[in-house]
C-alpha cells in the first residue's frame, strides 16, 4: 500500500458501499444482520459506506444503532474524487446492489482500481459489469450474503475479477464517449 493510500488502509479486508446509505445491505433488516453474524462476516474488520445519507430514515437510524457489530461500519460521508480512489484502491471490494440505477458508474471506477466487485443482477449492472463482477439479487439477503462470503475468502476469485476487470473497464472510456457523441451530433446534423 502507498503511503497516499495508508490512510485509507484500515484493513485490505473491508468492503465498500457506494452511494450513501441505498441500501447494499439493508441495516434495518434483521434478517441481513442475523445472517451476515451467522456467516461469520464480522471477520470482515470494516465495511466503509462511502456518500451521503440520503436513505438515512429514523428506521435506518434505529435498526443501525441496535446492531451488534456497528462499529464495523464505518460512514464516511462525501469523498472528493482524490480520497474516493484510494478508497477504491485498498478495499477488498466494491459492494453496490442497487435496486435501480442508470449505468453504474462505480462498477467502472473500481475496476479502473483493480477492486473486485459485486453487484446487482438487474438494472443496467450485468451490462455494464460483464463477466467481470460477482452478481447478487438487491433483494434476497441470501444473495448478497453469499457473494460477500464468496468475494472474501475466495482470492483466486478475487483475482480473476481484478484481471477481467482491467479488460472490461476499457469498454468505457471518456474518449469513447466523447467519440460516440460526436458521431451521434455529426449524424443529426448530417439529416
Amino acid at each position: 500500500i502507498s503511503e497516499k493510500n495508508t490512510k485509507y488502509a484500515l484493513s485490505l479486508k473491508k468492503m465498500l458501499s457506494e452511494n450513501g446509505v441505498r441500501p447494499a445491505v439493508d441495516l434495518r433488516n434483521e434478517k441481513m444482520q442475523k445472517k451476515i453474524r451467522d456467516a461469520e462476516l464480522e471477520k470482515v474488520p470494516y465495511m466503509l459506506i462511502v456518500g451521503e445519507k440520503y436513505w438515512w430514515t429514523n428506521e435506518l437510524r434505529d435498526a443501525y444503532n441496535k446492531m451488534q457489530f456497528k462499529t464495523d461500519v464505518v460512514f464516511t460521508g462525501r469523498l472528493a474524487i482524490e480520497e474516493l480512489k484510494y478508497i477504491f484502491a485498498s478495499a477488498l471490494a466494491l459492494t453496490y446492489v442497487p435496486y435501480f440505477e442508470g449505468f453504474g458508474i462505480p462498477i467502472v471506477e473500481a475496476m479502473s482500481c483493480d477492486t473486485p466487485v459485486i453487484t446487482s443482477n438487474i438494472t443496467s449492472m450485468p451490462e455494464v459489469s460483464g463477466d467481470a463482477a460477482l452478481l447478487a439479487d438487491p433483494f434476497s439477503v441470501d444473495s448478497i450474503k453469499d457473494a460477500m462470503l464468496k468475494i472474501t475468502y475466495d482470492e483466486e476469485l478475487r483475482k480473476t475479477l481484478v484481471e477481467k476487470g482491467r479488460i472490461r473497464k476499457q469498454l468505457f472510456t471518456w474518449d469513447k464517449t466523447a467519440d460516440k457523441l460526436w458521431n451521434c451530433i455529426e449524424k443529426t446534423v448530417g439529416q
